[in-house]
């Protein structure tokens, strides 16, 4: 490559010259506000949807606001990557989606971490902004609902069982296994919307579960009644994050069949 010729260098210097003849200050694009970051990110209708000092029953609403707001933004970020992670899992790109799952999982430990901030409101000062909230709860949360729509996930139950694999007796332990009680069971079948549960015991029930009066087998019994799935002995939980973990279960094709084994894998996102 040669040297750039005059013509090059006149004209790269007029450029320069009308670049900072610009006047970077004065918004470009279309909408409200004095700068375009304020009209990118619509900051003037953004900061009108809290309630003003007038307004207010106590002034703690803010922070209340605050904390709830920002929570429903997060749950939306975190359903939008959890439906494209579910479109690039059923297109094979599973570590796209391992990296989307990934920040799906961190947005929801940021509305968790954030949560922390409401012990700072007094038990007292929340019943007088319990006044001005008519019948609202946060089960009505549409954020909360959405991602109850979108997870569709494991239940992966760890207690530590697997460091016992390598001792029969110790694994089956006459018997007397850990597990779930009736009641969880059923409210996590009839309830959630987890795809199943998965354990490290032999079986997805206690190992006592025949004797249980109420309902015996009850992860049995209401998970497939409700078409849910169960996967035992699993191995390695304590190394999965809280959530975030893409799992897959690789069974045989079995037609007709009531189980099969299974080869099942957990993909993280590995800084």
């Amino acid at each position: 490559m040669g040297l750039p010729n005059d013509d090059y260098i006149k004209g790269a210097a007029v450029e320069c010259r009308q670049a900072a003849e610009k006047d970077f200050e004065e918004p470009v694009l279309a909408g409200h506000g004095d700068t375009d970051y304020a009209r990118y990110m619509r900051t003037g209708a953004l900061l009108s949807l809290q309630r003003v000092p007038e307004e207010m029953a106590h002034r703690d609403e803010l922070m209340f606001q605050t904390v709830h707001q920002s929570t429903e933004l997060w749950l939306k970020h975190a359903c939008f990557e959890v439906e494209e992670a579910a479109r690039q899992v059923a297109a094979g790109h599973l570590e796209t989606a391992v990296r989307l799952l990934a920040r799906a999982s961190l947005g929801i430990e940021l509305v968790t971490g954030q949560l922390e901030m409401l012990r700072h409101l007094s038990p007292w000062h929340f019943q007088t902004i319990r006044t001005v909230l008519g019948h609202g709860s946060g089960f009505e949360s549409p954020g909360w609902r959405s991602v109850q729509a979108v997870s569709n996930g494991w239940l992966l139950y760890r207690t530590g069982w697997d460091r016992r694999v390598g001792d029969p007796a110790s694994f089956l332990n006459g018997g007397h296994t850990p597990g779930v009680a009736p009641d969880c069971a059923r409210w996590l079948a009839e309830h959630t919307p987890i795809l199943g549960i998965g354990v490290e015991t032999v079986g997805t029930d206690a190992g006592q579960a025949a004797s249980f009066a109420d309902q015996p087998f009850p992860c049995h019994w209401y998970f497939h009644q409700a078409n849910k799935y169960g996967l035992t002995q699993l191995q390695r939980l304590a190394e999965l994050p809280p959530q975030g973990a893409l799992v897959v279960a690789g069974p045989l094709p079995i037609v007709d069949g009531s189980g099969s084994p299974a080869r099942v894998l957990a993909l993280v996102d590995r800084p």
